[in-house]
């Protein structure tokens, strides 16, 4: 039987994922750096990302080379060194993910006082928020010496399986995604749903990654108020737990306490 990756739950990683329009202005790596005396207690290892540029020169090899900074990197890690959360501002996206997952109360929390200490240095009226999405992979493993079986995970009803998915063996993938109306927020809901199965030295490993999305032109202002955080994420994680429900079989939602 597939067992769940942790005692209480299968999450290896919880994202909170916030996109904007346009990308962040090199002028604003300055303002990041700030981010580094503001989180150091929740998050004490910081990094600035830089831009990479190849230069192509007929007479000498292509070499990278290290120009202005273009983000930053932020993290914590536990006593054994494996990261527990961390913080990235690259590019256009400002994201939150929690590798140490307790509940959703607890982590949420965490995840909105990071959101928040970013999101002020951010937010611009000129460069609102296209997506607001929220990212989470669970994992199932079956012991080596297991016969595969793809009903001691899943429920073989699921509307997420494929007919070829149930009869393939122990290796398949299915990958798919569907709008839906959100409940609470302008815009529309994206769900995508990678599912696969993995053969490892340990044995089976049954991955569900689900990414669901608000799309639509949100006030880069709303990411530092609280009430607005709560809202969209908790509308993320209904549809999250709802799409789980649908996907797993009663003894498995039965062991992750869904």
């Amino acid at each position: 039987m597939g067992i769940p990756l942790n005692k209480k739950h299968a999450i290896e990683s919880a994202s909170f994922i916030l996109a904007y329009e346009k990308p962040f202005p090199l002028s604003l790596s300055s303002s990041l750096s700030a981010l580094q005396d503001l989180l150091r207690e929740d998050l004490p290892i910081f990094q600035a990302l830089n831009v990479i540029e190849f230069k192509f020169d007929q007479e000498n090899p292509q070499t990278p080379s290290y120009g202005k900074e273009a983000g930053v990197f932020l993290q914590s890690t536990n006593d054994e060194g494996k990261q527990t959360w961390g913080l990235r501002v690259e590019a256009n996206h400002l994201i939150v993910t929690a590798f140490q997952y307790e509940s959703w109360d607890a982590v949420s929390n965490h995840a909105f006082k990071l959101i928040k200490t970013a999101g002020n240095l951010l937010a611009d009226q000129e460069n609102p928020l296209a997506v607001v999405g929220y990212q989470v992979i669970d994992k199932f493993i079956s012991q080596a010496s297991d016969d595969y079986n793809i009903g001691d995970v899943f429920n073989t009803k699921s509307e997420f399986l494929t007919k070829h998915a149930l009869t393939a063996g122990k290796l398949w993938h299915v990958f798919q995604g569907w709008f839906e109306e959100p409940a609470s927020n302008n815009g529309r809901l994206l769900n995508v749903l990678n599912i696969a199965t993995n053969d490892t030295v340990d044995g089976i490993v049954t991955t569900i990654d689900h990414n669901v999305q608000i799309q639509g032109r949100i006030s880069s202002t709303e990411v530092i108020k609280d009430e607005w955080l709560r809202n969209s994420f908790n509308e993320l994680h209904s549809a999250n737990k709802n799409v789980m429900a649908k996907t797993l079989n009663s003894k498995q939602k039965k062991a992750i306490k869904l």
